[in-house]
This record gives structure tokens, sequence and C-alpha cells, in this order.
């Protein structure tokens, strides 16, 4: 009766306390919990392992947290695709407890509604209470016709065969880059020093020269199985090298480190100083692979989301919201900043790296994806000594959930990406939870640390 006022003032009525609750990974719906005619407020909190949890927030006690930051109501990982969920707060069975429904879209179009039964005190979960159909989705986008890191159409291409996952030096010394411009996928990752390094991923396309092929580093054996890929590299510290192999020993992927491989399909080029030098060229790369047990078995690529059509309305595909995003800037350390300037005419991103556009010096092709995708998450120095400068390796989290920025069509929306587990491909959705599709063509992705900002004109 007397407008919006907040209860006790701005002070509120409740305080977690500081770092308690991150609001990127909740998900919050009204219902009367217990039924005492008071709504209260659920949190469904997704956390990195993919489980969640369902908190309360009680409106008898002034919407303080109501058994504990454990919550009242634990799904385990794997129960929901957290990242691609919504939940809706309603009494569902008529007994006066509060119910939530949760809504979850599926990688085949489908839509699976679960039931979170009000017990007065917990939540008993049913999962699939009920489940449309394939759905329209599949008329917009690229399901099975297109190569599943691309979004191009593979017409009958080699789509089974096994990616490739080549380390990329990107010291100024080693610049220009060889072969990048066929890359489906590249990621920039940071390393020791915070310096960057490259993770191209090659499958759609075959590049006869690749280089300067540089050390694995612990970020690798996260990005490498998601794709069912071989981690081409030139060797690593110690620990890293024990867990490559303790890795490839255990399937997550093909170890093709230069020390390993015989014969070696790795080579050193006269025009560039050591250790920039080491290249090597994709038939080869695929030789040495096909000579592993199990190498040349066929695979299925896990796909990322990608529009059917080049040529789609820029709003399409969760870019409703989009603003427009002409110049990008990633505020790497001296010598590593990254530009990217929008170009109508095409549709993609020209690339700037320290100043300098960026063109591969295999083929004179400029750097100009089609998506540049923002991944924000934790970043951490290991025990890891990676120099004789004493610099610490890095390593992150890139499972879970987590803050994005996905940047397509000259627009930019940010909104959060999902990514369950370890063999699991990157999902990006909007703030409302609305799925994000990205353009056919190639993507770069940047992990960053989540206290870091892009910027964008």
């Amino acid at each position: 009766p007397s407008g919006l006022q907040p209860v006790n003032g701005w002070a509120g009525v409740y305080d977690s306390g500081p770092g308690q609750f991150d609001l990127g990974r909740m998900k919050l719906a009204r219902a009367d919990v217990n039924g005492d005619g008071r709504d209260d407020i659920v949190s469904m909190y997704g956390y990195p392992d993919g489980s969640a949890r369902a908190q309360l927030f009680s409106g008898a006690a002034n919407l303080a947290l109501t058994g504990g930051a454990g919550g009242i109501t634990y799904l385990p990982p794997g129960a929901l695709s957290w990242g691609a969920s919504v939940f809706l707060g309603g009494d569902w069975d008529g007994d006066r407890k509060g119910d939530l429904a949760s809504l979850e879209s599926r990688d085949d179009g489908t839509t699976h509604a679960g039931i979170l039964r009000s017990t007065g005190t917990a939540f008993a979960w049913t999962k699939d209470a009920w489940v449309t159909p394939a759905a329209e989705i599949a008329r917009t986008t690229c399901a099975g016709e297109c190569w599943p890191l691309l979004g191009r159409a593979h017409n009958g291409g080699p789509i089974a065969r096994r990616p490739l996952v080549v380390k990329i030096d990107n010291h100024p010394s080693a610049r220009p880059h060889y072969g990048i411009a066929q890359a489906d996928i590249v990621f920039e990752v940071l390393v020791e020093a915070y310096l960057t390094r490259l993770a191209a991923i090659f499958h759609s396309q075959d590049p006869d020269e690749i280089g300067g092929i540089r050390s694995g580093r612990l970020a690798d054996r996260q990005i490498t199985p998601m794709v069912r890929g071989a981690l081409v590299y030139s060797g690593a510290t110690i620990e890293e090298t024990e867990a490559f192999r303790n890795d490839a020993a255990a399937g997550a992927y093909f170890d093709m480190d230069a020390g390993i491989v015989s014969p070696s399909p790795y080579y050193r080029v006269p025009f560039r100083p050591n250790p920039y030098n080491m290249f090597s060229r994709s038939s080869l790369l695929r030789e040495a692979l096909n000579r592993l047990p199990g190498g040349g078995d066929p695979v299925t690529v896990p796909a990322w989301d990608f529009l059917k059509n080049a040529s789609h309305a820029a709003t399409a595909g969760g870019f409703g919201s989009g603003v427009y995003a002409g110049d990008i800037s990633i505020g790497y350390r001296t010598n590593f900043g990254v530009l990217y300037r929008y170009d109508p005419a095409t549709r993609t991103y020209m690339r700037w790296q320290a100043g300098v556009r960026e063109v591969d010096a295999h083929d004179a092709r400029a750097i100009a994806p089609k998506n540049v995708v923002i991944v924000y998450t934790d970043v951490w120095e290991t025990n890891v000594i990676q120099d004789i400068f004493g610099s610490r390796g890095l390593d992150m989290r890139l499972s879970g959930t987590g803050m994005a920025t996905i940047f397509r069509d000259g627009l930019r929306v940010d909104g959060s990406w999902g990514k369950p587990g370890l063999y699991d491909p990157f999902r990006f959705y909007t703030r409302d939870g609305a799925r994000i599709y990205l353009s056919p063509g190639q993507t770069w992705v940047h992990i960053l640390p989540s206290s870091w900002q892009v910027t964008s004109n």
C-alpha cells in the first residue's frame, strides 16, 4: 500500500555475507513451499560439478535463508542441463504447497518438463514428467548435416575422422601463424606469466603447413576430450607430461607428443629461430595418428550449436536482445592485446594482435572468424614451474557453468555457458535461459578469469 519500499530500509532483511552466492548461478522462482500462506523464494543454484541445490528463502522469516547453504533439495550431476533450464513456481497438485517445474531444452530439439513437488520442507524430484517430440529447432539449426565444429554442410566429407588439437605458439617471435585460418575452432588460453597460447582444432580442413607448434598446457586436458581429439604438441613439464600420458591411457584423448611419436611427423623450418620453428602438415599428423591403436577409428564429434544457414537474421538464434558491437577489445598483457573489428560485408570479425592485422602466413588468408566467444571462469596458478624465471603454470575450470559473452553478426549478447562434464561441448545461453546459436564458420574462444571484462563499442 505504500509502494515498492524495502522492508527495514535499504539494509534489507537478510545478509548472506560476502561471497556466499553467485547470482550468475542462481535461478529464482516464487512458491509457498510450506503452505503457510506466505510466498517464499526458491533458489535453484548450479554447482561446478553439474549438480544443483534448491535453497529456500522463507517468507515467514523475512526471506532469510532456511536450511543453510546446503539447501533443502539436492539434484545430482547430470540430473538436468543447468544452463538450458528454467524453473517456474506453482501449486501443481492443489495441496496448497508450492511446487516447481523445470523446463529443459535438449540438443535434439525436445523439451523435458520435470516436477519438484513440495513436501513442505523439501522437494521430491520427478524427472521427465512430460517430453515434447523433436521440435521446430531442427529446421533452423545445423543438426547432423554439418561439420560439428564449423556448422557448414559436410557434403559427404570425412566427418567421422578425429580432430587434431594443435598447440600453436603465440609469442611475438612465433607470429605470423601458419595454418590457423583453416581451423574450425581456435581457443586462445592464458598460460604462465599471463601470456597466451592457441589450441587450433582442425577437423573439416587439413592445412598443408601448421606452425609453430609448442608445448602442451594443463587446459589442453579439458579442451581435447570435448572434441574427441588428438593432442598435437611438443613436450611439456614433467608434471604435465605425466598427466597427458595418464589421460591418454584412460582413453580421454590421443597423445601425439613430438617426443614419442615415431616416425616423427614434425620438422624444423629454417626461417624461424628455435624454439619457434617446429612445424608439421595435417597429412603427416593424420598418418601418425592412424598408426596409433584406435587412432584412425571413426568417432562422433559432439556438435556445437550453429544456425543452419549462413544467411540468417542477425537477431536469430538467441540474439534478439543483442546490442551493436563493432570493435571488441581483449586486454591481454603488452604485445598480446587483441582487437576484433566487425566487417558487415562479410559478417566476420577482422583480428588484430598487438596492433598488427592477423594473416595466415601459409596461404595469406586474413584471420576473420564468424563468431567470437568469451568464456569467463576460475583461473588459478599451479605449482608447476614453466620457465627459468619461475613462472607458474595456470589451470582453469572448463566444466559446470559461468558467465559468457558472444559476438556474432555485429551484435553482443551477455549470458552464460554450460558444460556439464569433461566430454560435453560448450553451450551458450541468454540471461533468460534461451539457447544461443553461432553462425556457420570459424569460432575463436577466449578463456578469461571471471574478474576480467571485455569491452566493445
